[in-house]
């Protein structure tokens, strides 16, 4: 993931793409939910549509009913997977962008996150795609799979979300006080939640969640090229100052082979006044 290029917004695809073709990290995935919540139906979301054809095959492969979906199908195709889906013919969908938005499935009682994004608006989307409660639905349970980065191009998961730094294994992460004060307390006596033993989790080892995103720290400055808009100065040029150490970012973000500049909003007359530029 070290490679995968920024487009300002979220990861590149087609760099997302190349970089997890790895076929342990597929393979996982698929053994997540057989040995998790097998016969639950459940979303996955992919790269792209090769990724969401391997996926579809490799659960299809374990006996799993799978079909993948997207956008470039004839509307009657994918309407016909959509409706085996909701029957339960179908299992798991894997699926790429088109179910991130537009679509809902009450039924949907899992979702496997193999899609890493950088955007909330995507990650929140595709969390929508199960939230939708049904008869006897009691929670969504989303697996977040944890590729190796960057603090700076960590993929967005449920506990970064919801800025919960604390991890146990099938624990409520969004749930109504109520509901979280009483998971709380049964942990408390060293028991675990009778939905928390039905999945048969277990953990290696526990470690702290780095629950930072540089987007919250960065949301009320300037990029570079609206800085330079700001200046009514040329492409570039604010980060030529940068470069050559005339001007000093606020906050600097590292992202494969590229580095952002950003420059808090209040700093716009300090700016103007050291290079001499009149106010527009």
């Amino acid at each position: 993931m070290s490679k995968v290029r920024f487009n300002g917004v979220d990861y590149r695809s087609n760099d997302l793409g190349h970089a997890l073709k790895v076929p342990d990290r597929d393979r996982l995935i698929v053994d997540t939910y057989c040995s998790h919540t097998l016969g639950k139906r459940a979303v996955c979301f992919c790269i792209d549509i090769a990724h969401a054809e391997r996926m579809a095959e490799l659960f299809n492969q374990q006996n799993v009913q799978a079909s993948h979906v997207s956008g470039r199908m004839a509307e009657n195709q994918k309407e016909q997977i959509l409706t085996d889906y909701r029957t339960g013919k179908i299992q798991v969908l894997c699926a790429c962008d088109i179910l991130n938005e537009g679509w809902d499935s009450p039924e949907t009682e899992v979702l496997l996150m193999a899609r890493p994004t950088l955007s909330k608006v995507v990650y929140i989307q595709q969390l929508g795609r199960g939230t939708r409660t049904a008869p006897g639905k009691e929670y969504l349970l989303v697996f977040d799979f944890i590729d190796n980065t960057s603090r700076y191009t960590q993929a967005l998961n449920t506990h970064r979300l919801f800025k919960n730094p604390h991890y146990r294994p099938g624990a409520l992460v969004a749930a109504p006080n109520d509901m979280l004060a009483e998971e709380a307390a049964t942990y408390a006596k060293g028991e675990k939640p009778s939905v928390v033993l039905g999945l048969h989790l277990w953990v290696d080892k526990y470690e702290a969640i780095d629950i930072f995103r540089w987007q919250d720290e960065v949301k009320e400055m300037y990029q570079t090229r609206e800085l330079e808009a700001e200046l009514g100065v040329a492409d570039n040029v604010v980060k030529q100052w940068v470069v050559t150490g005339k001007l000093i970012p606020d906050h600097t973000i590292p992202i494969g082979n590229q580095t952002y500049f950003y420059f808090r909003k209040e700093r716009l007359d300090e700016i103007q006044k050291q290079f001499n530029i009149q106010k527009c």
